[in-house]
């Protein structure tokens, strides 16, 4: 809705997803078939840091970043977002996005 208004020309972003990011890693499916529940942790620091590389190289390049996150760590974010800021002439923005409960239930559906 954002590019279709003309807000945020989300085609000239690189989007990050810890959470694509992680599908894609090798280990998942061994970890989802033992415990479902805790691949996510399981995988957490490994996705994380890849997505970590992907956001500094993309700003590094003069690019647009779009990560797509619940800020879960706070305190992390903060940090990364001050650093962000001194180290890129980036601006940067939170978009707090909110949805009913059964939607975010279908989209996680969706994604596995």
């Amino acid at each position: 809705a954002l590019d279709q208004q003309g807000l945020v020309p989300l085609p000239r972003f690189v989007r990050v997803d810890i959470d694509r990011i992680r599908m894609l890693l090798p280990e998942l499916e061994g970890y989802v078939k033992r415990d479902r529940l805790s691949a996510g942790a399981m995988t957490q620091l490994e996705a994380g840091a890849i997505a970590e590389i992907v956001v500094e190289e993309a700003l590094t390049r003069g690019l647009n970043v779009w990560v797509d996150s619940s800020l879960n760590n706070a305190d992390w974010w903060s940090q990364e977002i001050q650093r962000i800021q001194r180290t890129h002439s980036h601006r940067t923005c939170i978009l707090h996005v909110t949805a009913k409960w059964e939607r975010v239930l279908e989209r996680e559906a969706r994604r596995g």
